[in-house]
């Protein structure tokens, strides 16, 4: 369902962030750790820099299994790619679920043999600056060498994870200023604010969909940043 997808973007634009506040879980750039971090002022990206940020990582055997970024970021590196070889980036062979074609598996751009996934709901940073999160996914529940990034839910909801909560009422109309309000019982009237709701008009099912989750991180050898390398210029379009 609908709430259900926006949930989703939700969670994956809050790993983006940069300062989350108290109401939300941690993003990535709260909770990566001292020296994880290189940014480089508006610099055009280079080779060494993502390869001192892809050896950052620590975990996993010093190898990330995933990169992600937004789009632009990703032709900015597909660009200097290009550039400097004259021919495409490699690839590696990823499998994901299509809205059409359902289970599809295709080449991906890689770096270093890492995959790196397109995640548009992370902002360009301002003055047109790229940031690019290099990551070791999962976590072997152990003391073993794979402590990693994971989302995390309540005990008990991992195969029904959203929760959904339903209240039937009727729409009454509040006098000033001119809104509505759900009214969960069927009273003459109701004052809100001094607000009077008459409470005749249609009766109605309201939903609510919540997803209590949020992300962990077993160790911060499984991530590390690279952002404030300038992006590829955005063409105008129609």
């Amino acid at each position: 369902m609908l709430a259900v997808q926006r949930l989703i973007y939700r969670y994956f634009r809050q790993l983006g962030l940069a300062a989350t506040g108290s109401f939300n879980f941690p993003s990535l750039q709260d909770v990566v750790g001292a020296g994880q971090t290189i940014d480089m002022g508006g610099a055009a990206l280079t080779f060494a820099a993502l390869d001192q940020a892809y050896h950052l990582i620590s975990e996993n055997n010093g190898r990330p299994n995933a990169i992600m970024s937004n789009s632009r970021a990703l032709r900015t590196y597909r660009n200097l790619f290009v550039a400097t070889h004259g021919i495409e980036p490699p690839t590696v062979t990823e499998t994901w679920t299509d809205p059409v074609k359902g289970r599809v598996s295709a080449p991906i751009t890689c770096f270093n043999g890492t995959p790196w996934y397109i995640n548009d709901l992370i902002d360009d940073q301002a003055s047109a600056r790229g940031i690019v999160f290099f990551m070791v996914l999962g976590d072997d529940r152990g003391p073993g060498h794979f402590r990693g990034i994971s989302g995390i839910v309540p005990k008990g909801r991992e195969r029904n994870m959203f929760i959904k909560r339903q209240v039937d009422g009727v729409m009454g109309d509040i006098v000033v200023p001119s809104q509505q309000v759900l009214v969960p019982d069927v009273p003459t009237t109701i004052t809100v604010d001094g607000a009077t709701i008459t409470p005749s008009l249609n009766a109605v099912t309201t939903n609510w969909v919540s997803w209590p989750c949020g992300m962990a991180m077993g160790a911060q050898g499984s991530l590390s940043i690279l952002k404030g390398f300038s992006l590829v210029a955005n063409l105008a379009t129609t």
